[in-house]
């Protein structure tokens, strides 16, 4: 005899309910019963299994998502060749409690973006406490970086939208920036990061050359020399066909592509070659031009136990360029020094007048860095590849050399 089936209340007693009914079934059907019950047993066991719902994420006030703040994504969540120049969204950490405030978002990665380029956020700060909290000072890391809430004052619960903007440099590689800001009433500082990845729309894979003859690794340990000849990929970002104009100021070298017979391409194999090169005259860099407007010249760093840079005092790049230039046109460069003290720019001298003159023309001081604007002056006659060591020097008296390149060219 079958009991009568228990009452409804929860989620439990509706599944001894469905049990009751596939013991009833079973005395009447019990093929049909079993199959019923097997069915219905997995979807229970699905059920218990998946997580649980996350609660609706509040609507925001004015100036949140829908005013322009980038798209919350969970850190793990890559968002392709993403970077706002590219269309895509920046990776955010997402709300982040830090002290006394939540930060919406703590930390954005724009992705990659290209050279000379302006990315934007907001960053919404909400006061988490029960009293007033007000915002004594905001320190960026770099002059690169835009923001200021010095003076402003975090009412209870109140959330304020913070812009920041950040500009690339014309060279490559990883850009980091962050603002500290000072509360008051607290004495450490919360920080706000944001990052991104600067590539032309041609890039090189991998970003470096590695022709150490007595590499070291982690403990120390000499491996074997690597080779002094190989390849280097180059290919488009967006899948555009380009041509290679010239490999460090030479006629450049293709593995399975000729540039007599082929159509240019997105993708190639370029050989480097430095057997014939004296250990101490190997490059820093190797320059790569190129017949797109938006990538005329790219750099690839070379590892050799005889390149490393050692620079007097701290600047954010061991090398900069100027682009690509017209006869008889100046090109200039941006430079950012950083922990200066005060201590001001005094000259920058080109090492080669051969290829070029170079002037500081500007410099922008806070805090935190310098940001010095320099002009670049080719040599009468030159075209093609520039590649030269420029000496910067400070008021007291410290000076460093700086790799800047660039191409004159129609």
């Amino acid at each position: 005899m079958i009991a009568a089936p228990p009452p409804s209340h929860s989620p439990s007693s509706e599944r001894a309910r469905l049990r009751w009914r596939i013991r009833f079934a079973a005395a009447l059907f019990p093929s049909f019963a079993l199959v019923l019950g097997l069915a219905i047993g997995l979807a229970e066991t699905a059920s218990a299994q998946a997580p649980p719902t996350a609660p609706s994420r509040p609507a925001q006030p004015a100036g949140g998502e829908s005013g322009g703040q980038p798209r919350v994504t969970p850190p793990t969540a890559r968002q392709g060749a993403a970077g706002q120049g590219a269309g895509g969204a920046p990776r955010t950490s997402g709300p982040v409690r830090v002290g006394p405030v939540l930060l919406d978002p703590q930390n954005v990665d724009f992705g990659m973006v290209g050279p000379d380029t302006t990315v934007s956020t907001e960053v919404g700060i909400t006061n988490m406490t029960d009293r007033p909290i007000r915002i004594l000072q905001s320190v960026p890391s770099c002059q690169c970086t835009s923001v200021e809430m010095a003076g402003v004052v975090l009412e209870p619960g109140s959330r304020v939208p913070m812009p920041m903007s950040m500009k690339t440099s014309k060279t490559v590689g990883t850009k980091l920036a962050n603002v500290q800001l000072l509360l008051e009433g607290h004495p450490t500082p919360v920080e706000v990061r944001i990052s991104c990845e600067v590539v032309y729309s041609v890039r090189a894979s991998p970003a470096f050359i590695d022709v150490q003859q007595a590499p070291k690794d982690a403990r120390g340990q000499v491996g074997p020399a690597r080779p002094l000849v190989g390849t280097v990929k180059l290919e488009s970002v967006d899948g555009k066909p380009f041509s290679v104009l010239s490999f460090h100021g030479k006629p450049p070298a293709f593995r399975g592509f000729d540039p007599d017979r082929d159509a240019p391409r997105a993708v190639y194999e370029l050989v480097y070659d430095f057997s014939s090169i004296p250990p101490a005259s190997v490059p820093c860099y190797q320059i790569v031009e190129t017949d797109r407007d938006d990538c005329p010249v790219l750099d690839i760093r070379v590892r050799h136990e005889n390149t490393h840079i050692r620079p007097a005092f701290k600047i954010a790049d061991f090398r900069s360029s100027f682009g690509r230039v017209a006869p008889g046109a100046k090109g200039q460069f941006e430079l950012e020094v950083k922990e200066l003290k005060g201590v001001r720019l005094a000259a920058a001298i080109s090492r080669d007048p051969s290829q070029a003159l170079v002037r500081l023309v500007d410099q922008k001081a806070d805090d935190s860095a310098t940001l010095a604007t320099f002009e670049v002056t080719p040599a009468p006659g030159r075209s093609g590849l520039l590649y030269f060591p420029v000496a910067i020097t400070l008021a007291d008296g410290r000076s460093t050399d700086l790799w800047v390149y660039g191409t004159v060219r129609e």
